[in-house]
């Protein structure tokens, strides 16, 4: 490109539609209206009339055909949280095919964001931690619990800026967490989270360590014997953010997994973005869009490096699935009565089978007989199990008084 002559930045003139032929002609091109031009214009030289150049090279809308109108409508509705479907109603795009491409055009702004600003940004004062399991989830013993693509995400919150990271991880081990909390979070910080048993050796590593058992309770105070210093422990925030999240992800109603980084990072972005967010996604685009160069995009796929991603050998997405041992309190005790009830039923009915003996008919007055005493054994044994119950429950709150 030749020398310019005129003050100002390549942007600047760009914007004033007067550019530097790139064609070595010492000659200046402005811009022409041409109807069969993407976006209707082009810039021409006004030396060489064969020199022109797309008004729309290395912008966000370059190859492009559409309207831009129909384009910053599409952004307007996407950055107000309008479904798909709305998108493309509102900016009069095909739903199936362009829609669902300006919406991966416009997620990977946001992965770009996470890489060059999240990446390794370092946390201070109270962060909270917590992993959340992301994927289908089965209701009231409807349908079947092992279909369904599961994956849990490990979170942390910075009270005071409010700062959201999340990674995917393949597993919730000490090995997987641990580096994770070390390349974001400062040492000498204070660190609220829950009791999961990866988290106990945060105090050797350097960090002020509260946990809070949700099972008992969501708020533990601590009193320093010294100081007589109270610290209430709560992870209140990183809580409403998986809500935030995870209510992200109900609106799609589904996304390919090839897509799921680029929603995590969305939700990351919107958490940060809190104050005008048409001006912070300008803001992102002029970033990575300079205009007078190819777009900076320099994050890698996978973007995270603490889960396998999508296999490349793999066929079927079901057949493959992130799914650790359920270990939170409610899990356990649902499998628990699961359990008891299946091992309950089971023996009544082994019992009562190997009571009759085979190749014989039962006569009415029998087998009326033996079904109301396995009745009675039933009704015997929930009421016994109902008795437990309730002492275990009184129990409970003894405990939780104080």
């Amino acid at each position: 490109m030749s020398a310019r002559r005129g003050g100002g930045s390549y942007r600047e003139r760009r914007v004033e539609n007067i550019l530097d032929c790139p064609y070595n002609c010492d000659g200046q091109m402005s811009l022409k209206v041409l109807a069969r031009a993407p976006g209707g214009s082009i810039f021409r030289c006004t030396k060489k009339r064969d020199h022109t150049k797309s008004s729309r090279t290395y912008s966000f809308f370059d190859k492009s055909n559409l309207m831009l109108q129909d384009i910053m409508v599409f952004i307007k509705s996407y950055l107000e949280k309008s479904s798909l479907a709305q998108c493309a109603r509102f900016s009069g795009m095909a739903y199936g095919t362009t829609a669902v491409n300006w919406a991966s055009f416009t997620r990977e702004l946001f992965k770009e964001y996470f890489y060059t600003n999240l990446r390794y940004r370092k946390m201070q004062g109270v962060v909270e931690i917590d992993e959340s399991l992301f994927g289908r989830r089965v209701k009231f013993h409807r349908g079947n619990p092992n279909c369904g693509l599961k994956i849990w995400i490990f979170g942390m919150v910075e009270r005071d800026s409010n700062t959201l990271v999340m990674y995917p991880v393949s597993d919730r081990t000490e090995d997987t967490l641990l580096p994770i909390i070390e390349r974001h979070v400062e040492k000498g910080s204070t660190i609220y989270s829950d009791g999961w048993s990866a988290y106990c050796k945060l105090n050797d590593a350097g960090y002020d360590h509260f946990t809070v058992l949700h099972k008992y309770s969501f708020k533990k105070t601590y009193i320093n014997t010294k100081s007589q210093e109270v610290v209430e422990v709560l992870t209140n925030r990183i809580e409403g953010a998986w809500k935030h999240a995870k209510d992200h992800f109900r609106r799609l109603v589904g996304t390919k997994l090839s897509q799921f980084e680029g929603h995590l990072t969305e939700i990351m972005w919107r958490s940060a973005e809190r104050g005008n967010i048409y001006e912070a996604f300008f803001n992102l685009l002029r970033s990575v869009y300079p205009l007078d160069s190819p777009p900076h995009y320099t994050y890698p796929t996978p973007l995270f490096n603490t889960w396998e991603g999508i296999p490349e050998s793999q066929s079927k997405i079901d057949d493959w699935e992130i799914r650790p041992e359920n270990t939170d309190a409610e899990s356990e005790a649902e499998s628990q009565i699961e359990t008891t009830s299946a091992e309950l039923f089971s023996g009544l009915v082994e019992e009562d089978s190997s009571a009759i003996m085979p190749n014989r008919e039962l006569s009415s007055s029998e087998l009326q007989e033996r079904q109301l005493s396995t009745l009675d054994k039933v009704l015997q044994e929930m009421l016994e199990g109902s008795g437990s119950e309730d002492e275990g429950d009184t129990t409970l709150t003894e405990l939780t008084v104080p």
